[in-house]
């Protein structure tokens, strides 16, 4: 989700998730939380473009806005709530 929200992946997965572009500058616009799809079946729930977001949302603030890959990775692995592997 990193490099999706940051433009590091090819097109074609960049495409799979929407980052919001703020209309007015609102503190909740720093929070680059992604916004989760609607679906209709149970089994479409566990879809990639619906659990990305999903956990994207629950990292820390300061793990989703990290500066550098190997950055997110170093606050990633040192986050209590990530348990999703």
């Amino acid at each position: 989700m990193y490099k999706s929200v940051n433009g590091h992946n090819p097109d074609k997965i960049n495409e799979m998730f929407t980052v919001p572009t703020p209309v007015r500058n609102l503190r909740s616009n720093e929070d680059q939380k992604l916004p989760r799809p609607r679906t209709k079946t149970v089994k479409a729930d566990s879809n990639i473009r619906v659990r990305g977001p999903v956990y994207w949302g629950e990292l820390d603030i300061s793990v989703r806005q990290a500066t550098t890959i190997a950055n997110f990775k170093s606050r990633l692995k040192k986050f209590e709530g990530f348990n999703h592997a």
